[in-house]
This record gives structure tokens, C-alpha cells and sequence, in this order.
């Protein structure tokens, strides 16, 4: 709830500076894939994309494991400035997603503009699963998805018949309750 306000404040991107670099320190000590959220705004600032790259040059290893998530709290309108931001994280092996994808400025013209590894299909689509017709939309996503080599993640699977549902209509990777609690690392 405190990001919408903190974005518009001349804090935001040293803000996020801080979250990055804390996020690379920790991670350079375990294992796990992890993802860091960024909005649009934050991709068209230039000192906190050289910030980021600074830390991808840093820790080289950490940011292998690193996805960098696509926001939709705002309409990409430069799609060549974000590709461009997309394709520098390809040479520091960082993947690219598109989250919340089906619900806010997403549309099927990003996954065709937009150069990403994965679209994670947005909880109130995967929610519904059991309505016939999103359960359509949501095979439609993913098959579109699969023709254009991109995978696709089901957020909000909170319990066994919608990890079904998600499984059967062939979405790649899940998140969500019915696969595990948030837990403190050991």
C-alpha cells in the first residue's frame, strides 16, 4: 500500500536503489531464483538502471538467478526503450517477466512487442478457473504464450483443484498457497 505513494515522491528511486541492492546481498548467499518488481518508471530512469547493471556486474552469479518483473501500474507506450531495457538483461542472464498479466494495461499485444522469458497470468483470472470462461481465457493466454516461446505462471493457486485446473490447461510454473506457505529461510 505505501509503493503508489512512494512513487511519486522524489525518494522513489533511491528507495528502490536500496531495495535492489539489500535483495542482491542476500540472495549472493543462497541459492533460489528470486524476483524483483519494476515499474515502468523505474526502467525509464536512467540512474537506477545503471544502478541495477552495476549490481548484475557486481554479482554475476546472483543476478543469473534474478527475474526482473514488468509491472502493469501504468500502459507501455515506448516498447523499443523497454525491449532495449529487456535485451541488456538477457547479457547479465536475468530474465524478463510480465506480471499481473490479463488484468490492468496488459494485453495480448505485449506478449507480440515485448521480448519476455515469462508472463505471470494474474490471480483474478486464476481464481475464477472453475467459470468455464476463464478457464477458456486462461488456455487461451497460455497457448499464445507457448507459440511465442514464453512461459507462463499462475499466481494465487491457493488450493489442490485450482493447481488442477492450472496443470490441465498447461500453465509451466505455479505460486501460491497450495504449494507452499512463506517461511523464513533456515
Amino acid at each position: 500500500t505505501f509503493l503508489p505513494v512512494l512513487e511519486h515522491m522524489y525518494i522513489y528511486p533511491e528507495c528502490t536503489k536500496i531495495i535492489c541492492k539489500k535483495v542482491f546481498e542476500i540472495f549472493e548467499h543462497r541459492s533460489e531464483g528470486f524476483s524483483i518488481n519494476f515499474s515502468l518508471s523505474d526502467i525509464q530512469n536512467d540512474d537506477t538502471r545503471l544502478f541495477l547493471f552495476a549490481l548484475f556486474e557486481k554479482y554475476p552469479e546472483t543476478a543469473s538467478r534474478c527475474t526482473i518483473e514488468l509491472l502493469e501500474n501504468e500502459a507501455v507506450i515506448d516498447f523499443k526503450r523497454v525491449n532495449d531495457f529487456f535485451n541488456l538483461l538477457k547479457r547479465y542472464k536475468v530474465k524478463s517477466a510480465l506480471d499481473d498479466f490479463g488484468a490492468g494495461f496488459s494485453n495480448f499485444a505485449y506478449l507480440f512487442n515485448l521480448h519476455i522469458d515469462y508472463i505471470k497470468i494474474d490471480g483474478s483470472i486464476i481464481q475464477r478457473l472453475d467459470d468455464p470462461k476463464m478457464a477458456k481465457l486462461a488456455k487461451t493466454i497460455v497457448t499464445m504464450a507457448h507459440d511465442l516461446e514464453i512461459q507462463t505462471i499462475a499466481e494465487f493457486v491457493s488450493d489442490p483443484m485450482l493447481l488442477r485446473h492450472c496443470q490441465n490447461i498447461g500453465i509451466d510454473l505455479l505460486q501460491g498457497y497450495a504449494i507452499g506457505y512463506p517461511a523464513p529461510h533456515p
